[in-house]
């Protein structure tokens, strides 16, 4: 079972975007996308324009891991995907960096997407649609691949409290949590890092790989205010798990969006 250290800092600096020009082109332009832990180089395109959008490229030690209109935490139009040897492992369409309808993996079967919408605790986000979504009375929402049948490939649980209902504040949760996972030997390549969101007020990514017996497992946590709310999001996969998986995280992490106000179902 995977330690879930929510005991919810070391201060950490923002990472500043550098852009410089490249080439003879006044176009083409690049930065070190320094957002989440993992920094990618993003070359883009002001030339080319998707609804106010400059296409881009993304490098990941010197390879190619996904190119297409935006960001890559707000993807709009047309995206790709690569693995290690530059194959292609998926082509979709985003809308406000949310997936729907059909994709076919180059290693999976097809999957149908839907938006799983939760008014109620003020956040919406991408996902399968055959996933289905298990709610525990500690507010926590789950749901993986196998649908609890087996051991899943990748697995996700999100929580949401009001910032009120919380003993202590979030930094605080955040370097208590970093402290007891430094105490665990299971846990290895611990890394993390305080993000800058325009819409968050505060936001914090851990991650760390996780040995139990003979598996490993890549854990990827974040956590969110906004407007009074927590949110909790974690990422577990299999490291003998297909890329694709990662894929799919990428695609899952940064569609989650957060509601102004909280409404009623």
């Amino acid at each position: 079972m995977i330690i879930l250290c929510l005991i919810f800092t070391i201060a950490c600096k923002f990472e500043k975007h550098v852009t410089i020009e490249i080439g003879k082109k006044n176009c083409t332009k690049s930065e070190l996308d320094a957002v989440f832990l993992d920094t990618i180089l993003r070359k883009y395109d002001t030339c080319n324009k998707y609804k106010n959008t400059f296409y881009s490229k993304f490098y990941q030690n010197d390879k190619k891991i996904m190119e297409g209109y935006g960001k890559r935490y707000f993807k709009k139009g047309a995206w790709r995907f690569y693995n290690n040897n530059n194959d292609t492992i998926l082509k979709t369409i985003f809308y406000n960096s949310e997936l729907t309808g059909l994709t076919n993996f180059k290693n999976l079967d097809t999957i149908s997407w839907g938006i799983f919408n939760r008014p109620d605790k003020g956040f919406r986000i991408s996902k399968p649609k055959k996933w289905i979504v298990i709610e525990n009375e500690d507010k926590t929402f789950t749901f993986n691949d196998k649908n609890g049948l087996e051991l899943p490939n990748i697995s996700i649980e999100i929580i949401m409290h009001l910032v009120e209902d919380i003993e202590g504040n979030i930094i605080d949760i955040f370097n208590s949590t970093i402290k007891q996972k430094r105490g665990y030997k299971s846990i290895k390549e611990l890394k993390w890092k305080k993000l800058d969101f325009e819409n968050f007020s505060e936001a914090y990514e851990i991650s760390n790989i996780e040995i139990q017996g003979n598996e490993r497992y890549f854990v990827n946590e974040l956590l969110y205010v906004f407007k009074g709310r927590f949110y909790y999001l974690q990422f577990i996969i299999n490291k003998k798990s297909k890329y694709d998986y990662h894929i799919i995280k990428e695609i899952i992490k940064n569609s989650f969006k957060a509601y102004d106000t909280i409404k009623s179902i």
